[in-house]
């Protein structure tokens, strides 16, 4: 069993390293990159943090963007679990059904956990 927490860093976060490597951000990302803590990621995230990270307005030159995606490479990918519930219908299609038609179909889905449907 690892001894370090294993945490997801919200995407400000990263950014706020750059740009305020003294401030908390920093502090936690100085512990991502000392292994003391593990950063945990999908797919989805390292897509948000790299266009986030390139974005004009930042002027992160692109060696540091590719070091801080580098990173990742040491910490702890993650698979989504696949989504158990059926999507609701498309909102397009069911605009010609009526009220009940459309209730009768909501409640053939599974409830979200903790929800009561009506």
């Amino acid at each position: 069993m690892n001894p370090q927490p294993l945490a997801v860093l919200d995407t400000n976060v990263i950014v706020s390293a750059q740009l305020s490597p003294f401030g908390a951000p920093g502090r936690i990302w100085d512990l991502a990159l000392a292994r003391l803590l593990r950063v945990a990621y999908d797919d989805r995230l390292l897509l948000e943090y790299e266009t986030v990270l390139r974005r004009p307005k930042f002027a992160f030159p692109p060696a540091l963007v590719e070091a801080l995606m580098a990173v990742f490479v040491f910490q702890e990918a993650v698979q989504p679990l696949p989504w158990p519930y059926q999507p609701l219908p498309d909102p397009k299609v069911s605009e010609s059904r009526p009220c009940s038609q459309l209730s009768a179909c909501y409640r053939q889905c599974a409830p979200l956990p903790g929800i009561r449907p009506r």
